[in-house]
């Protein structure tokens, strides 16, 4: 790493496109099982997971251009608790307005905070009511090098979708490329 660049952790930015369920945790008739080690199904984690992952869009106005001022973003975030959704940053930076989408619903949203380093952003979806259970984070040191994983997102608003695929490394640091 060059002197003065920032260091960011190995996550950052894998929230952006797909939800990785690996680092989540799936109930199971009350029982709470980690995806990696839990036995199910690819179908039975879509299942489970799916209704929890959402899609993000934002229109922000670029006041530097002429012409296409609307800059409009999307991706993927993942519902935590009482309406609570984690995404990325580049996804909602500079919003003036965030539609968070479930496949059925929508709702608006706020911003509850901002990592931009980590590309981390919380969001909260006021009076939210639905009885979706929220996705579970797992504790990070849980995770093995080599474990097989899910990813469950809206890869380029191409609509819901689950691949698979295996733990590469943890604990990595990348500079920031900016």
């Amino acid at each position: 790493m060059a002197y003065g660049q920032a260091a960011r952790p190995f996550w950052s930015g894998l929230v952006s496109g797909l939800a990785i369920v690996a680092f989540l945790t799936a109930s199971v008739g009350g029982v709470r099982a980690e995806t990696a080690r839990c036995r199910l199904t690819a179908e039975q984690i879509y299942e489970l997971s799916a209704p929890k992952v959402m899609e993000i869009f934002s229109d922000a106005i670029n006041q530097f251009r002429v012409w296409d001022r609307i800059q409009s973003s999307l991706g993927t975030g993942f519902l935590l608790k009482d309406g609570v959704i984690l995404t990325n940053y580049h996804v909602i930076a500079d919003a003036q307005r965030i539609e968070v989408f479930d496949g059925t619903n929508s709702w608006n949203a706020v911003v509850l905070g901002i990592d931009p380093l980590l590309d981390i952003a919380v969001l909260k979806i006021p009076f939210y009511s639905d009885t979706t259970e929220a996705i579970d984070l797992a504790s990070p040191e849980t995770i093995k090098t080599g474990q097989q994983v899910y990813a469950i997102g809206f890869p380029q608003g191409l609509g819901k979708s689950i691949t698979q695929g295996i733990v590469t490394g943890t604990g990595r640091v990348l500079a920031d490329s900016t």
